[in-house]
């Protein structure tokens, strides 16, 4: 389980690309996560609140507005 998603962000990371995986201990079926983390494929494994940061620092959003 998983393993498709883990391969393609594993292509996204070779190519260059940062990738996200919500962290195991939130989320309710940690397959895809898991299998993508195993792979090297995780540029940041995050709880939802700090994916929700990290989007807001990369767009450079202030989170008061």
């Amino acid at each position: 389980m998983g393993t498709d998603g883990a391969e393609g962000m594993y292509a996204l990371r070779r190519a260059g690309g940062w990738t996200i995986t919500q962290l195991g201990a939130t989320c309710a079926i940690d397959g895809m996560p898991a299998a993508a983390r195993a792979r090297g494929a995780s540029s940041w494994a995050l709880t939802p609140a700090e994916i929700a940061e990290h989007l807001r620092r990369v767009r450079g959003v202030d989170r008061r507005h």
